[in-house]
C-alpha cells in the first residue's frame, strides 16, 4: 500500500480562514495523499483561491464547488457525490479545523490493508484550543502563541463481537470513526448513498 491509496475528503462550509490554514499546513508538510475538496459554502474567495493549484503546489488536490449546504440533505448529497468521484481504496473525512499526522494515516492504511475484517482505523485525536490573550482583541485566533488546553481522545477500539454492542459503545467516545479515521472507500460510499436517499431533515 502507498500514499496513493488514500484520499482525504475535505468537506467545506465556509469558515474560510480555517480552510486556508488547512491547505497551507498540508501544503507545507507536503502531504503525500490526495485531497478532494467538496465546497458547500458561500464564500466566493474559496473557489477563487482553490480553483487553481498554483497557490498550494505541494498538494495533489481536486476542488469541486457544490450548491450551498442549506440543509442536512444537501450536505449528505454532497458527500455522496464526492465519494462517487474518489477512486482510491481508502478515504478519510476531514473538517477544515482539524489537521492530520501523516505517519498515523500511513499506519492506518497498512492496518486496514492487512486486516480485511476491519472497516476503519484511526489513532488518538489530540485536541487543543488556541485562545488570544484576553487583553488583545486583535490577537490571531488561528495562529495564537498560547495553547490553553489539550488532551488525547480515542483510547479504546470498537471491537465488540456484535454490531449492536459496537453501536452502544460509540456514543461514549468523544469522537467517532466516521470522521478522521481511514475508511474503506466502498463502505463509506455505500453508507452515504443510503443516507442521501433517506434525505434526512
Amino acid at each position: 500500500m502507498s500514499a496513493r491509496d488514500l484520499t482525504l475528503l475535505l468537506a467545506l462550509k465556509d469558515r474560510t480562514p480555517y480552510t486556508f490554514r488547512w491547505m497551507a499546513y498540508h501544503n507545507f508538510i507536503r502531504l503525500p495523499f490526495r485531497v478532494f475538496v467538496a465546497d458547500g459554502g458561500a464564500d466566493e474567495c474559496v473557489p477563487a483561491a482553490l480553483s487553481e493549484r498554483a497557490g498550494f503546489p505541494n498538494l495533489d488536490f481536486e476542488y469541486v464547488r457544490y450548491p450551498y449546504d442549506a440543509t442536512c440533505a444537501q450536505y449528505y448529497a454532497k458527500l455522496a457525490d464526492a465519494l462517487e468521484r474518489i477512486h482510491t481504496p481508502f478515504v478519510a473525512l476531514a473538517d477544515n479545523d482539524d489537521l492530520f499526522v501523516v505517519k498515523g494515516l500511513q499506519q492506518s492504511i497498512e492496518f486496514l490493508a492487512s486486516h480485511p475484517d476491519y472497516s476503519a482505523c484511526g489513532g488518538q485525536c489530540a485536541v487543543f484550543w488556541i485562545h488570544p490573550d484576553q487583553a488583545d482583541a486583535d490577537a490571531d485566533v488561528l495562529y495564537g502563541p498560547r495553547i490553553e488546553w489539550k488532551c488525547s481522545l480515542e483510547r479504546t477500539s470498537l471491537t465488540d463481537d456484535t454490531a449492536s454492542a459496537r453501536l452502544l459503545r460509540l456514543p461514549r467516545r468523544t469522537a467517532h470513526a466516521v470522521f478522521y479515521h481511514v475508511r474503506r472507500t466502498e463502505d463509506l460510499r455505500r453508507e452515504l448513498r443510503l443516507i442521501r436517499d433517506a434525505a434526512p431533515q
